[in-house]
């Protein structure tokens, strides 16, 4: 106690030294804490869904963008099949859309994910509230407009209303039903984007701007992340392997040796 009397008379009889000392300090910390925050966020802590060690990506590494890996999705659709060193393969790929939340009110634009069927099973995200995709709603190319929202999104444009759920809303003019929300928490799986809402791929063709792109047909239209679980007796090497021999199978049938020879795997 005499040390902190005799500390607060010192600094009280030179207060610019006192405010200067405290605002570096000040600083100091804030400035500290907020990049390790940062780094936190996006660095350091792990993707938001279960056993998160599992999850590697699945493509092609193309110049220019280098690391990236990229696919289409009849290229998802052959390795999803042929491939047995995972558990599970999903697709997804951004989508970028003006929500309207009901009937007259201005769309606002949003950002969302159109994602494989199978999505949020092989993920082990379960919604908060409602259902996730149901397989046949990813199967015929615009047939099923349905709506898997994010908790941040109901609490936010919904008032977290239970009643959210059989819902229309609109999707730069298209109606969708809203069938599930997301657990709180769960953003999608980009550290450095949160996304608003979840639709199926077979969505795709009706939310693509450009009419003449035909997106879960071409080949070259590679927009596509595929992520998946390794099996719990698979290695890596293992799956490289695998994943070599499907690229050589895919580059002899559609005489694309340019690209499918790059598929690859890595881990997270």
């Amino acid at each position: 106690m005499r040390d902190l009397r005799y500390a607060s008379r010192m600094l009280a009889r030179s207060p610019v030294f006192t405010l200067v000392s405290v605002l570096s300090l000040a600083i100091g910390i804030g400035a500290n804490g907020a990049v390790f925050s940062f780094a936190d966020a996006l660095l350091l802590r792990p993707l938001g869904v279960p056993r998160p060690g599992e999850v590697v990506t699945v493509g092609s590494s193309l110049p220019p963008l280098q690391r990236t890996l990229v696919a289409s999705y009849r290229d998802y659709v052959d390795i999803r099949d042929r491939s047995r060193s995972f558990n599970g393969l999903v697709a997804f790929t951004e989508c970028s859309a003006a929500l309207g939340v009901k009937a007259g009110s201005l769309p606002k634009p949003t950002i969302g994910l159109l994602v494989s069927g199978n999505f949020f099973s092989v993920l082990g995200v379960e919604p908060e509230l409602g259902r996730a995709f149901r397989s046949d709603e990813d199967l015929v190319a615009g047939r099923d407009p349905v709506l898997v929202i994010s908790h941040d999104l109901w609490e936010r444009q919904f008032g977290a209303d239970p009643a959210i759920l059989g819902r229309m809303v609109r999707l730069s003019g298209v109606d969708f039903t809203v069938i599930g929300v997301a657990p709180r928490g769960f953003v999608g799986l980009d550290r450095y984007t949160h996304y608003e809402f979840y639709t199926p791929l077979a969505m795709w063709p009706r939310l693509e701007s450009d009419r003449a792109t035909r997106p879960l047909e071409m080949r070259d239209v590679r927009r596509l992340t595929i992520k998946g679980r390794l099996a719990s007796d698979t290695t890596l090497a293992q799956a490289q392997t695998e994943l070599s021999v499907i690229a050589k199978d895919l580059a002899r049938a559609y005489q694309d040796t340019n690209r499918n020879t790059l598929l690859t795997v890595r881990t997270e």
